[in-house]
């Protein structure tokens, strides 16, 4: 039996992963877990896939939610906003009342499915939890000002997502794990 391994990153239309090749059996049990995490932060592939229209109506519905905090005042929608971001970054996504909706709106309007690697989906929902998380903080310490920056680079992110296709989370990852590796947590 072979392994497959994944060792570089998807290609620039999301679709298909470049380097990709299969070892035995017996070379897999040699890598040892640090090989293994070093690849998945590499390139975060995921066995699931995700119909990339859904993730840009996500975005749409995202945007909404910032919008009706930003002129009510009314914290609700960004924690409603949380809890469905962290439904998206596990194994619940199912469960998530905008991707629900967002699937629903694809069928009615007769969208063709658009099928992507879920991986860079789910690192950017869970970039978007910890942008919703520091909202609802420094909402909470009553710094406004602050939590309506961290509103605005969230719904700028959003409106690039659902207009453009442009997953700003996607395109920090590589940042990110240069900086973890850097700093030895790896």
């Amino acid at each position: 039996m072979n392994q497959l391994i994944i060792s570089s990153t998807i290609t620039e239309d999301k679709s298909h992963v470049k380097n990709a090749k299969l070892i035995s059996d017996t070379q897999f049990k040699a890598l040892n877990n640090k090989d293994i995490i070093m690849s998945n932060l590499l390139c975060p592939i995921s066995v699931r896939s995700i119909d990339n229209h859904v993730a840009r109506w996500n975005a749409v519905f995202a945007l909404l939610f910032l919008s009706v905090f930003v002129i009510s005042g009314n914290i609700l929608p960004i924690i409603f906003l949380s809890l469905d971001f962290l439904l998206r970054t596990g194994r619940f996504s199912r469960l998530s009342f905008i991707a629900l909706i967002s699937k629903t709106t694809i069928r009615v309007l007769k969208i063709q499915p658009n099928v992507i690697n879920a991986g860079p989906k789910i690192f950017a929902a869970r970039v978007g939890l910890i942008f919703n998380g520091l909202i609802i903080l420094f909402w909470f310490m009553h710094f406004y000002p602050i939590a309506f920056f961290f509103t605005g680079i969230f719904g700028i992110c959003a409106m690039l997502e659902s207009v453009f296709d442009y997953c700003v989370a996607c395109r920090i990852y590589p940042f990110i794990f240069r900086f973890v590796r850097s700093k030895g947590s790896i």
